[in-house]
């Protein structure tokens, strides 16, 4: 079963993985599948929030940029 590759309580984005993969049959990428807070890509908070100010300047600095 595909949702043995998983262990529960890894996070949203697991959790999310884990359903679409349930529901499809789909096996996850391996590197999906441990989640190591602080070693895993975008698993801290302050990732997260310097991901998120970095996508808001692209989108509003471009569409300034292109006025």
């Amino acid at each position: 079963m595909v949702a043995s590759y998983f262990q529960s309580g890894n996070g949203p984005v697991l959790s999310a993985l884990r359903q679409v993969s349930n529901a499809t049959g789909i096996e996850p990428p391996a590197a999906l599948v441990n989640w190591i807070p602080g070693t895993t890509p975008i698993s801290t908070t302050t990732e997260v929030v310097a991901a998120v100010a970095i996508y808001l300047a692209v989108i509003f600095g471009g569409q300034e940029w292109m006025r």
